[in-house]
């Protein structure tokens, strides 16, 4: 049977457990470098929240599946295309996106659109003003940097894979560069 050393029961005892980590130095005699396996969001960055349930609002349920969600219950406006734009890609659901950032959408027939997100970083196309061809390829925009998606997609519901674990091959979440 092998002891801990004093060192970290005291460390334990004093500060418990939490979340959080520090950095491994020279004298710690084993080192993960491994990425860790997500198993909880992280951090909302912008410190805020949606918290008004399912009142309508372009503003509400930032990181949602908005296409499914307003197809499910029957209400609100149909998109063909929607979104939320983040600072991290493992940003938790109602957590606030960035507002502010431009998003371009092209089709497979060079039509290009673009729209910039809101005060909880939602962005979204209606589809009876955006019927695009697919597949589309995406862009997001803050001033001059861009970051586009590589991969075209036969789809607009953007939260179905941008999740914050990253579903079907995502990363996590859209996120501005």
């Amino acid at each position: 049977m092998s002891h801990l050393p004093r060192w970290t029961v005291f460390t334990l005892l004093a500060f418990g457990c939490s979340d959080v980590t520090s950095k491994a130095t020279d004298t710690d005699p084993v080192v993960d470098d491994t990425d860790p396996v997500v198993t909880e969001p992280g951090a909302c960055v912008s410190d805020t929240f949606w918290t008004f349930g399912n009142q309508e609002s372009p503003l509400m349920h930032p990181g949602g599946n908005c296409i499914q969600c307003h197809e499910d219950l029957g209400e609100g406006p149909r998109f063909s295309i929607a979104g939320t734009v983040f600072s991290n890609p493992d940003e938790p659901d109602d957590c606030n996106g960035l507002g502010g950032i431009e998003v371009e959408i092209t089709d497979s027939e060079g039509s290009v659109w673009t729209t910039t997100t809101n005060a909880a970083g939602n962005f979204y196309f209606r589809a009876n003003t955006v019927d695009p061809v697919f597949p589309i390829t995406a862009l997001v925009r803050d001033g001059t940097a861009e970051r586009a998606m590589l991969t075209p997609q036969s789809e607009g519901s953007c939260a179905s894979c941008h999740t914050w674990q990253g579903e079907n091959g995502a990363a996590g979440r859209i996120v501005a560069p």
